[in-house]
């Protein structure tokens, strides 16, 4: 065994350089070599100060065979808890150099702390088998805190995925906010404009009928009737609901998407702009997605608004070729955040080719 162990010294450094023809930064890669060359160190020095207590105290040796057969089982273990606890399910996200350095920090105390202690175990006057069972203690020791850097690691890295997540999802709600926000204000510089000249219009019509001048009334008719087809789809008296609804039902139409909403709903709601964009905005966008799988003119979207007691209920179902609820994207997860904003509930389901999204947010106060 004490030949094995000198050829495993050898064998695991050089069979570590494999590490750098693996996909990842530099960082990365000296972080892993170190970290598996250390915890391969610490496991092998383990092991070889139980083996000595087995065979002064126990008077117990392994032949070749059985040595091979514990060395290789403990270590793929070893391994393979590593491996589990490094697998994390969210993307990998890269580090910043400061954690890099942290992360290798720990590992090069761990190494010098198990350098003191082999130190002290080749001079420690020590009675033999005390010495080897506090060895094999220490070294045990730093192979659970090897451990755990890998567990740290993997902390490190869903924590970096979170944040980059979080950037993106504040990122795309600030460029939907200022999308509706420019709608809002060229909606209502139009609707004064509108207001004008119906006005004038009205006024040109009542001079002329006078005069019978059919073909000029015939046209002031026509250019009245063009302004008034460009009324908001959706009128509440909510500025905020109206404008993200029209702009997602014009949608819609030019889709060739048959929607016609319900909604009954008082004005004067107390809803963020950012909150009704986020949760209308997105759901319809979803819908309208999911509704393009399919021909034109053969979808259908139901879509429902109400307002209960201080609570919004919103139902809205559209056909989906999914047949199990998909992995939230970013505007989902965006909603989710929302909701949980209002202390509401969400709940989606796929249920006869169809994808079911109900909402209620509780504590929604209305002016009126």
């Amino acid at each position: 065994s004490h030949l094995f162990f000198q050829s495993v010294l050898v064998e695991i450094p050089l069979s570590l350089l494999l590490l750098f023809f693996y996909k990842g930064s530099w960082q990365k890669k000296l972080f892993f070599s170190l970290a598996l060359l250390s915890l391969d160190f610490y496991y092998i020095m383990s092991l070889n100060a139980l083996t000595n207590l087995m065979h002064h105290k126990l008077h117990y040796y392994f032949n070749d065979l059985e040595f091979l057969l514990v060395y290789h089982a403990l270590l793929w273990l070893v391994l393979f808890l590593c491996a589990r606890l490094c697998k994390s399910s969210e993307p990998e996200s890269p580090l910043p150099f400061s954690l890099w350095l942290l992360l290798l920090g720990i590992l090069g105390i761990l190494l010098f702390l198990a350098m003191c202690s082999l130190a002290f175990a080749a001079t420690s006057s020590m009675e033999y088998n005390t010495n080897m069972l506090l060895h094999f203690t220490m070294m045990f020791l730093l192979l659970v805190l090897n451990y755990m850097v890998f567990h740290l690691y993997r902390k490190f890295s869903d924590y970096g995925s979170k944040s980059k997540e979080t950037a993106l999802l504040q990122q795309q709600l600030a460029s939907q906010e200022k999308y509706y926000r420019d709608y809002l204000d060229t909606r209502e510089e139009f609707s004064r404009l509108r207001h004008d000249m119906k006005n004038h219009l009205a006024a040109a019509a009542g001079l002329y009928s006078q005069g019978r001048a059919q073909e000029l009334l015939s046209y002031l008719d026509t250019a009245r009737q063009e302004l008034d087809s460009m009324e908001n789809l959706v009128t509440t008296g909510n500025p905020y609901l109206d404008t993200v609804l029209t702009i997602k039902l014009q949608e819609i139409q030019k889709k060739h998407i048959f929607c016609k909403p319900e909604i009954s709903v008082p004005e004067g709601l107390c809803l963020d702009f950012s909150d009704t964009v986020t949760i209308l905005g997105n759901l319809l966008d979803n819908a309208i997605v999911s509704c393009l799988d399919y021909p034109p003119h053969t979808c259908q979207i139901n879509l429902s608004l109400h307002y209960q007691k201080g609570c919004l209920l919103l139902h809205m179902d559209n056909p989906t070729i999914a047949s199990i609820l998909p992995s939230p994207g970013i505007g989902l997860k965006n909603v989710k955040n929302q909701v949980q904003k209002y202390s509401g509930i969400l709940s989606l389901k796929i249920q006869n080719g169809r994808y079911h999204t109900d909402l209620v947010l509780y504590e929604v106060k209305s002016q009126n």
